[in-house]
C-alpha cells in the first residue's frame, strides 16, 4: 500500500521530511511544545513504556484486535499505539495528528527501526511481535486537522479507526465520529475513549481562566518551575505553600499567585495544586461526554453495533448492509 492509496487529491509535493502535510490544528502550537518536551532527553519518563499492554487494554484485549488490519491512529501524538499496532501485525498504519512533531517522530522511528524495546508489567506475557525493520513500508505519517479529516483521507480504507483520549479535546465528538465512520470498510471497527461526567470538575474549569490565554511557552516554563512537568533537572522540590505565601519565591510568576490563592481559599491548597495540569489548562476544549449519549449516537445515527459495555469507551462495528440496504444505498 502507498500514500496515494489513502490521501484524497494526493500531491507528492506536500511531503515534508516524510510527513504528508494536509492541514494543522488550530491549537497545534500547544502540542508542538508538548510533544517536543515529551520526546526530549529532559523527560524522565521514557517513550512507549508498556505500550502493548496499554494498547490491548484500550482495544479490549487481544481477541478484539482484528487480524492484520489496516489501521488509522488519530491524534497519534508520539505514536506509542501506532508502534504497538505495527508490532501486533497491522498490515498498514496511518498516523494522524494536528501537530507536525508527533507524526515526524513516528516516521523517524519506523524508517530507522530505532524503536525502544517493549516492557511488560507482567513478565509472563508473550507476544509474537513483527520485525521493526518492516515498519517503514507499512506506515504513513500525516499532519491534519481532525475537523478536516474527510477532506484528507479516502473513505472505506480502514479495518480499525481509533482515537485515544483526545476526542474530548475537540469542539464536538459527533462530527469526528461521523468522519471516522466514513473511513471504515464494511465490518470495520470504530474505537474511542473519552471523559465522562465527573472526570473534569468545576475546579479545573475555573482555574482555566488563569492560564487559557497565556503564552504557551510561559505556561510550559511555569509548570516546569513548579514541578508539574517533570524534567531530569527538576522533580519534586516545589513547595506550593511557599509559592503562595512568599512573594520572592518564583517571583517571575507573581501574577499567578493571587488568583491561585483565591481558588485555594475556596477549594483547599492541596486540591488546587493537584489540578495544575498543562494540557487541561490550555487546550481550547475540555469536555465530559455522556456515555449513554455517545452510545445512542453511534448506534442510531451512525448505524454501528456497539460491542462493549464499559463506560467512557466505545468499541463499535460497522454493520454490513443486507441486499436491500445495498440496493437502497446504490
Amino acid at each position: 500500500m502507498f500514500a496515494k492509496d489513502f490521501i484524497l487529491n494526493f500531491d507528492d509535493s506536500n511531503f515534508k521530511d516524510g510527513v504528508y502535510i494536509h492541514s494543522k490544528a488550530p491549537n497545534s502550537d500547544l502540542y508542538e511544545l508538548m510533544w517536543t518536551y515529551q520526546k526530549s532527553p529532559e523527560n524522565p519518563r521514557p517513550w512507549g513504556i508498556n505500550r502493548i499492554p496499554k494498547f490491548l487494554d484500550f482495544v479490549g484485549g487481544l481477541n478484539h484486535w482484528p487480524k492484520n488490519p489496516v489501521v488509522l491512529d488519530l491524534a497519534c501524538g508520539l505514536g506509542r499505539f501506532t508502534i504497538a499496532s505495527l508490532e501486533l501485525g497491522a498490515k498498514f498504519v496511518v498516523s494522524c495528528d494536528g501537530s507536525y512533531t508527533g507524526p515526524k517522530h513516528i516516521h523517524d522511528m519506523v524508517t530507522s527501526a530505532n524503536i525502544a524495546a517493549n516492557q511488560f508489567e507482567d513478565p509472563t506475557q508473550k507476544f509474537d511481535l513483527a520485525n521493526p525493520a518492516t515498519f517503514g513500508s507499512k506506515h504513513l505519517a500525516v499532519q491534519v486537522d481532525i475537523s478536516r479529516l474527510a477532506e484528507c483521507l479516502r473513505p472505506g480504507m480502514f479495518d480499525l479507526v481509533f482515537i485515544h483520549m483526545a476526542i474530548h479535546h475537540l469542539e464536538g465528538y459527533q462530527e469526528a465520529l461521523k468522519d471516522m465512520a466514513g473511513l471504515l470498510k464494511e465490518d470495520g471497527i470504530l474505537l474511542a475513549n473519552y471523559w465522562v461526567p465527573g472526570t473534569m470538575d468545576n475546579i479545573t474549569y475555573e482555574m482555566r481562566s488563569i492560564f487559557l490565554n497565556e503564552p504557551r511557552e510561559r505556561i510550559r516554563d511555569f509548570f516546569i518551575a513548579t514541578g508539574h512537568i517533570k524534567t531530569q533537572a527538576k522533580q519534586d522540590d516545589f513547595n506550593f505553600d511557599s509559592f503562595l505565601d512568599d512573594p520572592e519565591y518564583l517571583s517571575d510568576y507573581a501574577s499567578y499567585k493571587e488568583p491561585l490563592q483565591k481558588f485555594s481559599e475556596k477549594y483547599g491548597r492541596a486540591e488546587i495544586n493537584q489540578r495544575l495540569h498543562w494540557e487541561n489548562m490550555q487546550t481550547p476544549y475540555l469536555h465530559n461526554f455522556s456515555h449513554a449519549e455517545v452510545v445512542r449516537y453511534v448506534q442510531d445515527e451512525l448505524g454501528f453495533k456497539v460491542l462493549n459495555k464499559d463506560e467512557g469507551r466505545i468499541y463499535a462495528k460497522r454493520k454490513t448492509p443486507g441486499l436491500l440496504g445495498k440496493l437502497f444505498n446504490n
